[in-house]
């Protein structure tokens, strides 16, 4: 009954779509599932296994992440928290992953790593950021049509149109 269990268990971690891994407090892989090597571009789960997170993290993000990992390990409430993560994958590409984590404690209840759960967002990411782009454009726009009724109505302002008198519109020979 207990091996069955344990290969349920480890066939829903080998093969879910959520990358799952852990990793020890300087943030090396202990353990992850097939989707983290997937999501990284890599031929083997064990390139990832022997890598630090690091590795694949823009400067911005690996900061994150850094301050996630404290929170975690910190604060009581850490269930509710996630953080998003910049990924450079190993052919180079960029995507963004929303992580969740907890900790792993030993058999003191000293913590000793974490546990994490992430998700692809690059999509939404994408999305939003062109929709930012799209606002700002209309924005813009706006602006350029309002200063240009602005400009029109001022220089109307300045010299005023006065409409032909009727003697002046036409000259008789």
């Amino acid at each position: 009954m207990i091996k069955e269990s344990e290969a349920r268990y480890r066939e829903l971690f080998d093969n879910a779509s959520d990358c799952i891994y852990t990793i020890d407090l300087e943030g090396n892989f202990l353990t992850a599932n097939n989707s983290v090597a997937k999501a990284m571009k890599c031929s083997s789960l064990e390139e990832v296994l022997a890598s630090n997170m690091s590795k694949w993290m823009t400067t911005e993000s690996l900061e994150k992440a850094i301050k996630f990992m404290h929170e975690v390990i910190t604060k009581e409430d850490y269930y509710d928290k996630s953080v998003i993560i910049e990924i450079i994958r190993k052919d180079g590409e960029h995507v963004w992953f929303e992580h969740k984590a907890r900790p792993i404690k030993d058999n003191n209840k000293n913590i000793i790593g974490l546990h994490g759960i992430g998700r692809d967002i690059t999509e939404n990411v994408l999305l939003k950021r062109e929709l930012n782009k799209s606002n700002k454009q209309r924005k813009l726009l706006y602006y350029l049509i309002k200063g240009t009724r602005q400009i029109v109505s001022k220089l109307t302002s300045i010299t005023p149109i006065t409409p032909l008198s009727p003697k002046n519109q036409f000259v008789n020979s």
